[in-house]
Order: structure tokens, then sequence, then C-alpha cells
């Protein structure tokens, strides 16, 4: 870039979250296409997708409890 311009600068931001709580990171999984593909599969039963956000759920809480809360 510094070819065509003048004054060239790279900046770098930290970036992230923090959550104590499983539940907020579930909300934003399911928002995601990673979630959306099996969780409106409709060859799954519902107990099936509701299964997937429990697991989900049971995980992420052990990965929070894991890294010292947070």
């Amino acid at each position: 870039m510094a070819e065509h311009f003048n004054r060239v600068e790279l900046l770098t931001y930290e970036a992230g979250f923090k959550v104590t709580e499983p539940e907020p990171v579930l909300q934003y999984y399911m928002a995601t296409q990673l979630y959306q593909g099996p969780f409106q599969d409709e060859v799954l039963s519902r107990d099936i997708r509701d299964a997937i956000a429990q697991i989900f759920l049971t995980l992420t809480k052990k990965w929070i409890e894991a890294s010292g809360g947070e």
C-alpha cells in the first residue's frame, strides 16, 4: 500500500468479549450459520434439536468453569 499512499499505518486492536454464563454464548452461536444448518434440518426431530442446544450449554458451562469463570 505504501507504493500508492503517502502514509500507511497499521493499527491493531484487541477484540473479543467475556462471558460468565453459557446462555449468551448459545444465543450468539444460534445466530450463526454453523448452528442454523443442523437446527433448521427438518429431518432431525425437535427433541434432537433441543438436545443440541442442551449439549452446547453443558459444554460451554464446563469451558467457562475451566477458564476460571469467564
